[in-house]
């Protein structure tokens, strides 16, 4: 038997990952250096300080970086809590009580509203941000930069009883973080590690987004954004310079004739050309490199004749400058969904029901962004307080055991105008879709806020018009419901349309008289 020998071919190179085009490297797509294992390797102490300071300070000169940080937290809303327990009373006191504190919330007196206006640019400045939460019911913030190991490279530094630390979190065996070490600010300013404090993880409020496995500290959610927000800043200042520059005298000088007499100058003997030396005659040029004059703004050019000027700028070009700068606007702020029409004001391309859409888009993203807040700072703040309050009898026991029993409720921007909105509600509420306290709760009010703003109102209204007497009980004053649901006047109520209960009766026919026919 005999086996026919094989076709040999040569050998092709084949490269690794070639059947895949996202592993593929070619010439064309220059990806870069790839991200593998721990985020936190990549994004160590060294090139956290770069990139938040370049952050930092792209928000203090670049406008259009500065106006997106600016304008994110408004665009999310303010938030409210308010407990929701069956005693009246209770809810009231914790209320006043948080709203007092809410006043004060750092050693430096910042609000509860400005910590959470600092949280929302430092999630998009760093990634991060740590409140500790000290003895005297205040929390001290600190940024990211301060947290960090005494290796400068944040690598792996194993410990006593399995525990480690990297990147300044120190994990036990099971990897969950117990402790945090934050440098201290020198008399430079800078940021020494080299006797850091280690606070324990359960005095510290760690508010960042975990978006993968391996990775145990967050990222600024504008970091895909810095490079498009400083292209963006050099392209402005670029086409604001050549605009300037094409206002200034720039040009060159041209001579007509000056070569014929250069020839008429050679055929002459040579003493024609000799000039008796005077001691105000200009001395000869020692090189033959061209003449340069600068002109400053306004300088007038008094021309030889034959002589002519041919500036280099006169005219700047601008055809696709406007495109570019929206592709630029909409590449800083697709990481964070923020429309740049909501944020940026010079877009006025887009229509009504455009904008009306775009504010739709919005408020999903608005709502995961409120979430956030909600689940990783403000339950774990709020309850963290009121808990050390009930210890120390600030506020009364809770009534029910259950000491959540709280929400917030957002005071959102409007995105359409209040006249559309009105109508919108409107309409809602007469085909029964919601009811007035959802409209209510929308806007960030409760319907107990609302009665007892009322029914005070009422009150006054009452007395200073001399229909109750000033030292009249107001436990015992009775507000007609019109005036809680609606706000309506007492002179008001009596035009204003009664809902009906049941349907109207329909009229009788008038009988047929058989002599009209």
């Amino acid at each position: 038997m005999m086996v026919a020998p094989l076709n040999k071919s040569p050998r092709k190179t084949i490269e690794l990952g070639a059947v895949y085009d996202a592993s593929a490297t070619t010439n064309e797509a220059d990806f870069g250096q790839p991200i593998r294992g721990f985020e936190d390797y990549h994004f160590a102490p060294s090139i956290r300080s770069t990139t938040i300071g370049r952050f930092r300070s792209e928000v203090r000169n670049n406008a259009f970086l500065a106006g997106l940080v600016e304008e994110f937290p408004g665009a999310i809303g303010r938030p409210e809590v308010r407990q929701r327990t069956p005693d009246a009373d209770f809810n009231s006191t914790v209320d006043r009580f948080i709203r007092l504190w809410g006043n004060m919330v750092t050693p430096e007196r910042d609000s509860l509203h400005t910590v959470k206006e600092i949280l929302w640019r430092e999630m998009l400045i760093a990634g991060e941000i740590f409140a500790v939460l000290r003895p005297n019911g205040k929390i001290q913030l600190i940024t990211s930069e301060l947290c960090g190991s005494r290796s400068i490279a944040g690598q792996y530094a194993p410990r006593e009883n399995g525990e480690y630390e990297m990147n300044g979190v120190v994990y036990n065996r099971s990897g969950t973080p117990i402790a945090y070490l934050f440098g201290k600010l020198n008399g430079y300013g800078l940021v020494d590690f080299s006797e850091p404090v280690e606070i324990p993880a359960r005095f510290v409020i760690h508010v960042w987004r975990k978006d993968r496995v391996l990775m145990g500290r967050g990222l600024p959610w504008l970091l895909a954004s810095l490079r498009p927000a400083r292209d963006l800043y050099e392209i402005c200042r670029s086409k604001t310079k050549q605009i300037k520059d094409a206002n200034q005298i720039s040009g060159a000088i041209e001579k007509d004739g000056a070569a014929d007499w250069m020839d008429k100058q050679s055929e002459l003997p040579d003493e024609s050309n000799a000039a008796a030396e005077d001691e105000n005659s200009p001395a000869d040029r020692d090189t033959d490199e061209p003449i340069t004059i600068k002109l400053t703004n306004g300088t007038f050019i008094g021309l030889e004749p034959g002589e002519k000027l041919h500036q280099l700028m006169s005219e700047y070009r601008a055809e696709d400058y406007k495109e570019l700068i929206f592709i630029l606007l909409h590449q800083i702020s697709c990481p964070i969904g923020l429309p740049v029409e909501l944020w940026f004001s010079g877009v006025g391309d887009v229509s009504y029901s455009g904008y009306k859409g775009l504010g739709t888009l919005w408020i999903g993203r608005r709502r995961r962004y409120q979430n956030f807040a909600k689940e990783n700072f403000l339950d774990r703040l709020i309850g963290w307080r009121l808990a050390k309050a009930t210890k120390e009898s600030d506020v009364p026991p809770h009534p029910t055991g259950q000491t959540d029993l709280w929400e917030f409720r957002w005071r959102e921007p409007q995105v359409l105008d209040d006249e559309k909105t009105a109508k919108a509600n409107e309409t809602r509420l007469k085909t029964g879709e919601v009811g007035v306290e959802d409209i209510w709760e929308e806007l960030g009010y409760s319907p107990e806020e609302i009665f007892a703003k009322r029914r005070a109102t009422y009150i006054s209204l009452m007395k200073a018009t001399g229909k109750i007497p000033e030292d009249a009980d107001e436990d015992g004053i009775e507000v007609p419901e019109l005036y809680l649901l609606r706000g309506l006047l007492p002179e008001e109520m009596k035009n204003a349309a009664a809902v009906p209960t049941e349907p109207p009766e329909e009229p009788e026919e008038p009988p047929i008289d058989p002599e009209e026919n």
